[in-house]
Parts: C-alpha cells; structure tokens; sequence
C-alpha cells in the first residue's frame, strides 16, 4: 500500500513543469516537499500532487 502510494506520488511529480526542484524537495523528506508545493500552490500540477499526497496522509 505505501510502495504503491509512492509511486503514485513519483508519477505525479515527473509530470509537473517544476519536476526537478520537486524531486530534491522529495529526496530531503515530506515537510521539504510540501513546503516547495506552498511555495509553488499558484501551478495547476502541483495543486493535484498537493491533493495526491493529503489524500493519503493521516489526518489529524
């Protein structure tokens, strides 16, 4: 379950325009990677990975 949610994940990356600095922001852990989706909240594909990744996360 988490291996596929990953790849789902990794999917969505390598199709954003902005795929390289999210794939370090990913390689340094989870808080880089949603502080680089903030950072760029204004572009449509990093919208649907930022759903993507809080669809799966505990909520609290």
């Amino acid at each position: 379950m988490e291996s596929e949610i990953l790849i789902e994940i990794i999917k969505t990356v390598n199709s954003c325009k902005i795929k390289n600095e999210l794939i370090i922001a990913l390689s340094k852990g989870l808080s880089e990677l949603l502080a680089i989706i903030d950072k760029h909240s204004d572009n449509d594909d990093v919208k649907i990975l930022r759903y993507k990744i809080m669809s799966v996360l505990p909520h609290q």
